[in-house]
């Protein structure tokens, strides 16, 4: 009986490690399938001037273009084209909130969105 107690306790722990890694983190500290589920809608710039719409199969409409987008490594990549230029953006983002989105670039303003 000791014995079978002893065999179930070991193969709870390892259970109980082994689901510990199924949250795959990213840098800045969200789930990434989280994030993917959360971006996904309409959000608007808190002065209400820029409007930004993720879909859940990898489009944006923004600037009222369609481009494409994904989230890799706490950074979001867009790619669209304005007035026939293409535009390459990278922004660092978080989420403060599942309603508040930050994204801050090297090149662009940052932007805070809140989602509609």
């Amino acid at each position: 009986m000791k014995k079978q107690l002893a065999v179930l306790g070991i193969m709870l722990a390892l259970l109980t490690v082994g689901l510990s890694g199924c949250n795959e983190k990213v840098a800045n500290g969200t789930n990434k399938k989280l994030d993917a589920e959360r971006i996904v809608g309409t959000w608007e710039s808190s002065g209400g001037l820029d409007r930004i719409t993720f879909t859940t199969d990898g489009y944006m409409h923004w600037f009222g273009e369609k481009g494409n987008y994904w989230l890799e490594d706490g950074y979001l990549y867009a790619n669209f084209t304005v007035d026939n230029e293409k535009r390459h953006l990278k922004f660092k983002y978080t989420f403060e909130s599942d309603n508040t989105l930050i994204m801050e670039s090297d090149t662009e303003p940052d932007r805070i969105y809140t989602k509609v």
